[in-house]
């Protein structure tokens, strides 16, 4: 690559950023790669009362590093996932997503999971 062709590349960056893998995809799952999601919860299965019971069944598993919730749920669903995340020694992040996804948990590494959607009753 000749040095016009480095500075062009420099000035793309510097005006549109350095290009993003999975855009969307990691837009969705909330910052993450879905070869990273071990369990996705989207808003409409919140109420579900089983919703909490998987939450704490999946974030026992080694394999699980963090949990990642969408700055958009009410304060009370925030701190059980907080409380749930100090119990079991795992990392909180809250991010202001614009998706349906809800709350996730995820590995620091690309994990074989078949089902990462919390289904639930309503929908099974």
């Amino acid at each position: 690559m000749n040095n016009k062709d480095q500075l062009e590349e420099y000035i793309k960056y510097g005006v549109s950023g350095v290009p993003v893998l999975k855009r969307e995809e990691k837009k969705k799952f909330l910052g993450e790669f879905k070869e990273r999601v071990i369990l996705a919860i989207e808003n409409q299965y919140l109420k579900n009362n089983e919703c909490f019971e998987k939450i704490e069944e999946v974030i026992q598993k080694k394999s699980v590093n963090k949990i990642i919730v969408n700055s958009s749920l009410n304060s009370q669903l925030r701190g059980k996932c907080m409380k749930l995340a100090k119990q079991y020694h795992k990392d909180f992040k809250l991010i202001n997503g614009e998706t349906t996804m809800a709350i996730i948990l995820a590995s620091n590494t690309a994990q074989e999971v078949e089902e990462i959607y919390f289904i639930g009753e309503d929908k099974g």
